[in-house]
């Protein structure tokens, strides 16, 4: 049945259902594809998943990396390596309590 039959037939269905084909022929006509299937739709899914874990998966060996080179360099002795992190914060203490109290 074309999409006129169903919309002259008269009826609830017959309109909502010729709409709904013309809707659906339109999305067609405008990206070029077919609309996707149950089956497609959960493979994507599982792909999407897949990637996103990957993606924390790296972004928790980054923050590892970072937190391991943290100790490293807060062990160390040297007022250089391991002195300008309390130096830094004295600083900025000093500077906001100058700005906003003083």
């Amino acid at each position: 049945m074309s999409f006129w039959e169903k919309i002259t037939k008269g009826t609830a269905e017959g309109l909502l259902g010729g709409v709904g084909d013309f809707v659906k022929d339109v999305r067609t006509a405008i990206t070029g594809k077919e609309p996707m299937t149950a089956e497609q739709i959960i493979k994507l899914d599982e792909q999407a998943k897949a990637l996103e874990q990957a993606v924390l998966n790296a972004d928790v060996t980054i923050a590892q990396g970072q937190m391991d080179i943290n100790k490293v360099e807060a062990a160390s002795s040297s007022l250089f390596r391991g002195g300008w992190r309390p130096a830094v914060g004295w600083i900025c203490a000093f500077s906001l309590a100058y700005q906003f109290l003083m």
